[in-house]
């Protein structure tokens, strides 16, 4: 029996997860990037910042996109169209109608002076202003020498610790200064060590360095507007059109417990001179419960706001570009493809109701994945996507339920379509969702009712009936094709022989309880059934567990009741007699700005340094603990005050006590 993966592949130029190394060893993959109204939307907002031609012009970007709609992807579209020769990029535009208008005025800023574009990832270590500005100094230094500029820049907070270190006509000892600290630097071996390692860029070193100076009471010019001087110093000598600095992964630095001030300063530098930030997060501004709204203001007005999603049209024609039949079977698949499509093509007309322009061509291009699975896939894709769950992924791993896997699998069993309940088992079968919430009793009822289901029909029906309720609900019933009913799951198996059995199925699962159906005069919605669960009870389950479980009574040390505090007070405690000399307290950050004074207790003895570890349920507990730590420390020395720089979270808190509390 033949299989689908004796004709297809997937191209080997499809990269499911693009990034920098990706990008350095395979040149030219960026223009396999398929731009759609919001990458245009967005490379016109860069244009029109690059521009500078009116004062609100003049802001950095903010790009917004759940996982899997192609952000790291785009980001280094935007690098090349930046830094590539001009005839290397002209292509692209001509061959995308989309970007075409763009073209003359992107060319228009390229022909004057170069740009320098950097690229960093990743913010979860910036647990510091500081470290903050020396990243992106240290990264521009980088991407200078990787451009051919040598040394024309000034001296950086970098160069500044160096200098400190080695001026032998100054008075600081750095080697006295060492073995004092050596404690804190365990992967140096010697004074010199810390030295080379400043000079090969180390900043993490840096960091720790900068602080020993200040804590010898040394002075560093680290402040924001040094930087922003530093910058354009930067700009000048090298004669460059702007900077564009792209920090891919932004959103870990929102939940570091740093003021976010100095990143306000840095970008409203952009309308003083050329240089942009270009942050990137799978979460928007206004999602980031830890800042408040007047900060929230100040920050969007400094930013062009972008978003990206994966939209069914991108969707299809992402599939379409990386299926390939292989050399030599272009035809044989061909005349495989049109038997199987006559047997979809009535399907087409439903999904061209939905206002998407797509040609039937372009959808028959997707075959063996059905046409219904694509456009759900998309969707998908925005909702449901995870760091390890994405289109790309799906289109290339071999996990269950995955393109590779069913081209490696079928046809078997007279079953030929890629349908929509393998969109199920891929994304939502064993697989940890970021984003569960609304969700949670779906999955639940489906891994309580697996087990009682009769056969494959009854399975992939189930798989389906959920699919369709979890997209329904997450999109609040904005396309019709969304709703699980009768009409639409028949339409999702067009094409196979289950088409004319879904209808029995479904009445099966019904008869035995494990979906309810609600008949309407020309069609039937089916539900999860809840008739069983006595939601006032349990609601009323809910808040006691909530007055009864609060989040302070479960961190008290001195409640034997809490679940939180002994796990936690280990963490801290040390061994023999200091234990005795460190008593220590956890208290919540909530506790920490409302009751302040009150929370120093504990210490009797002279000898005693009280340890207190602040932790927070929520991220907007944290707003300003850090400020009021630094003046509880000032007034009581003989207390450490420790501040947990990520919250425990709503998600995960109701989560603990719907384990703990039902």
């Amino acid at each position: 029996m033949w299989r689908y993966d004796n004709y297809l592949a997937v191209s080997e130029d499809f990269i499911p997860v693009f990034s920098e190394d990706i990008d350095k060893n395979y040149r030219g993959n960026w223009k396999f990037f398929i731009p759609h109204a919001q990458m245009r939307d967005m490379l016109e907002k860069l244009v029109i910042a690059l521009e500078r031609a009116h004062g609100g012009d003049k802001r950095s970007l903010w790009l917004t996109g759940a996982y899997g709609t192609g952000k790291t992807f785009a980001c280094f579209v935007i690098k090349h169209l930046l830094e590539d020769e001009l005839d290397e990029i002209q292509d692209y535009f001509e061959k995308y109608q989309i970007l075409a208008p763009l073209w003359p005025r992107l060319k228009a800023l390229r022909e004057n002076k170069r740009y320098l574009v950097v690229y960093r990832s990743a913010s979860g270590h910036i647990t510091s202003n500081r470290r903050l500005m020396m990243e992106i100094q240290q990264a521009i230094k980088n991407q200078l020498k990787v451009q051919g500029f040598e040394n024309t820049f000034g001296e950086s907070i970098m160069d500044h610790l160096v200098s400190k270190l080695t001026d032998e006509s100054g008075i600081f000892n750095w080697e006295r200064a060492f073995s004092k600290y050596k404690g804190r630097f365990r992967t140096a071996e010697s004074a010199e060590e810390v030295i080379q390692r400043l000079r090969a860029g180390d900043v993490r070193m840096g960091e720790q360095v900068a602080e020993i100076l200040e804590e010898e009471g040394l002075t560093l010019m680290d402040s924001p507007a040094a930087i922003k001087a530093w910058i354009k110093e930067v700009i000048v000598n090298n004669n460059l059109q702007g900077i564009l600095f792209i920090w891919d992964e932004f959103t870990e630095f929102f939940g570091n417990n740093v003021p976010v001030t100095p990143l306000q300063e840095l970008a409203q530098a952009t309308a003083e001179m050329p240089f942009y930030l270009f942050l990137v997060t799978h979460r928007a501004l206004n999602q980031f419960a830890r800042i408040d709204d007047e900060t929230r203001k100040k920050l969007l007005d400094r930013f062009h706001t972008c978003q990206l999603e994966m939209n069914p049209v991108t969707a299809y024609k992402l599939i379409a570009n990386v299926i390939e039949a292989k050399p030599g079977l272009g035809d044989e698949w061909e005349a495989k493809r049109d038997s199987l499509w006559s047997e979809v093509d009535r399907a087409v007309f439903h999904i061209k109701i939905l206002g998407e322009q797509v040609k039937k061509d372009e959808l028959k291009m997707l075959a063996p994945i059905h046409p219904y699975t694509a456009y759900l896939l998309s969707t998908i894709s925005t909702l449901y996507s995870s760091s390890q769950r994405t289109l790309f992924q799906f289109l290339k791993t071999d996990e269950p339920g995955s393109f590779q896997w069913f081209i490696t699998n079928y046809p078997k069993d007279n079953w030929y379509w890629l349908t929509p309940d393998y969109l199920w088992e891929y994304f939502f079968e064993n697989v940890k969702i970021e984003t569960i919430e609304m969700i949670s009793d779906i999955l639940s009822h489906y891994h309580s009712n697996k087990g009682s289901l009769e056969g494959e029909d009854e399975l992939r029906v189930f798989r389906v009936m959920l699919l369709l309720t979890a997209l329904w609900r997450q999109t609040q019933g904005a396309h019709t094709l969304l709703k699980p009913s009768l009409s639409v799951l028949k339409r999702m198996f067009m094409g196979t022989d289950l088409y004319y059995r879904v209808s029995e199925v479904a009445e099966s699962l019904c008869e035995r309880n494990i979906m309810l159906p609600v008949p309407s005069r020309d069609d039937c919605e089916y539900i999860i059934p809840t008739a069983i669960i006595d939601r006032a009870k349990l609601q009323e389950c809910e808040q006691r567990a909530k007055r009864s479980l609060t989040f302070e009574k479960m961190i008290d040390t001195e409640n034997v009741n809490a679940q939180f505090a002994s796990g936690l007070k280990n963490l801290l405690s040390l061994q023999g007699s200091a234990q005795k000399r460190h008593p220590i307290r956890i208290v919540s950050a909530r506790d920490l700005r409302l009751r302040r004074d009150r929370i120093i207790q504990g210490v009797e003895r002279s000898y005693e340094v009280g340890v207190i570890l602040v932790v927070a349920r929520d991220d907007e507990h944290l707003h300003e603990s850090e400020d009021i730590a630094m003046e509880l420390s000032r007034a009581h020395a003989n207390y450490c005050i420790l501040i947990s720089q990520i919250a425990f979270g709503e998600r995960r808190w109701n989560e603990w006590l719907g384990v703990n509390s039902l």
